[in-house]
């Protein structure tokens, strides 16, 4: 009787169900938890300071005015760290160890194009009214397209929507479900925080959803794999086979 050979890492640019999705979004953040943790506690910081800094700078102008500035800030530390998570995920997928500092930079170095596009998907889905929903999911994986296809503003939109077409309520379904996985804790430690000071309830809030960051992006990043995998074998499927060559 032969000895069962090591079993192979799971293809995770590959297509997957909905439990797949979840468990390998789960299996790529507790295999890669300090990288990845590191990466969502950089927005902390800003939302502690949110909590108690604006109310502390005197008139009601001098609080929208920090006010205003923080929002501008933790949309820029949000940005890098979304995409940093997302570099991350797409080197566990490629089979290196996700890195802090690398994913980071990565994330840095497209920051233009990450603000941009996001941007822009903000201004069109809030332009949209009624049909906002329908595109806030069309255009769910803008960032993957900038951070992996190297794509930006309309581009990566229009790499989203592809991916998306004839997939819509699939992908709703799945990106629902991964937000309810982390729910309960984040509910639990709003809980907690009513009880707490300003800067304590902060504090647990903002760890709480630093904490279901990285499976949120793992789960939206996996799902973008399969979603880009079933549309490029469809339209492989549906090229127009080869011309034979004239020596066979």
């Amino acid at each position: 009787m032969n000895a069962a050979g090591p079993s192979r890492p799971p293809d995770l640019r590959g297509r997957h169900d909905l439990g797949e999705i979840i468990g390998l979004s789960w299996r790529v953040y507790l295999g890669n938890f300090g990288a990845m943790f590191l990466i969502a506690l950089t927005t902390v910081p800003l939302q502690m300071l949110t909590a108690v800094v604006p109310a502390s700078a005197g008139s009601m102008a001098a609080q929208a005015a920090v006010q205003a500035a923080f929002i501008v800030a933790s949309m820029l530390v949000g940005a890098v760290a979304n995409g940093a998570l997302i570099h991350a995920v797409n080197d566990a997928a490629s089979g290196s160890r996700p890195d802090f500092a690398r994913s980071v930079d990565a994330a840095i170095e497209r920051l233009g194009a990450l603000l941009s596009s996001i941007l822009l998907m903000y201004a069109l889905v809030i332009a949209s009214l009624i049909a906002a929903p329908y595109f806030a999911v069309r255009w769910a994986f803008n960032p993957q397209a900038v951070m992996l296809e190297g794509k930006r503003n309309w581009a990566s939109l229009d790499a989203s929507s592809s991916i998306v077409k004839g997939q819509w309520w699939r992908t709703l379904g799945i990106l629902l479900v991964s937000g309810l996985v982390v729910f309960g804790p984040i509910i639990i430690a709003a809980g907690i925080a009513v009880a707490l000071p300003a800067l304590a309830a902060a504090t647990v809030e903002a760890v709480a959803l630093a904490f279901a960051l990285p499976f949120l992006i793992s789960a939206q990043t996996l799902l973008y794999f399969d979603l880009r995998a079933r549309h490029d074998a469809e339209l492989a499927a549906a090229a127009p086979p080869e011309p034979a060559s004239p020596d066979q």
